[in-house]
């Protein structure tokens, strides 16, 4: 398990970890992590449909096997 100091942490389908990272010193833990995967999967959630217009990221998620 990664260690946040800020993250929520909640067990998923199969006890797969899920965490909502809200800080920055939490974000680049992240970062130092994913740059350690050899492989890792990444999904971005936007406010709105059209990329090309005023949409926003309002959200991302990362997977990886362990």
């Amino acid at each position: 398990m990664l260690n946040f100091k800020h993250a929520q942490h909640w067990l998923g389908i199969n006890n797969v970890n899920l965490y909502c990272i809200d800080t920055r010193e939490d974000w680049d833990t992240m970062l130092e992590w994913l740059e350690e995967q050899p492989i890792f999967a990444a999904d971005t959630e936007t406010n709105g449909f059209h990329y090309y217009m005023d949409n926003r990221i309002v959200g991302m998620s990362f997977g990886w096997f362990d």
